[in-house]
């Protein structure tokens, strides 16, 4: 997404990544065809596989539409936590303990 908004816009790297934490409302529409591509590798992964609820997570999740683009894409109904932006790294904390108990 920040590539996307970085060529948009014409910013660095950084400047993207503030735009689109400070700008979500603004940017949705540059980034959505980003998100609607996300929703659909996920889509083409879940083939066959049984499934009825997708959790998002990521600082990304925090756009407002971002829930809706997925679940009409999978079809499936989709959850989001109350602060999507610290799941991912509590992911990673969790991968590294397993990594290093195993």
């Amino acid at each position: 997404m920040n590539l996307v908004i970085a060529g948009a816009y014409k910013l660095d790297y950084q400047e993207a990544e503030e735009k689109k934490i400070c700008e979500k409302e603004e940017i949705f529409p540059v980034i959505k065809p980003v998100a609607e591509k996300m929703a659909t590798i996920v889509k083409n992964f879940l083939r066959g596989r049984d499934g009825k609820k997708l959790y998002l997570v990521g600082g990304s999740t925090d756009f407002k539409q971002i829930d809706q683009i997925f679940s009409s894409i999978t079809g499936l109904k989709v959850e989001k936590p109350r602060y999507p932006i610290y799941i991912t790294p509590m992911g990673i904390a969790l991968a590294l303990k397993e990594a290093c108990d195993g």
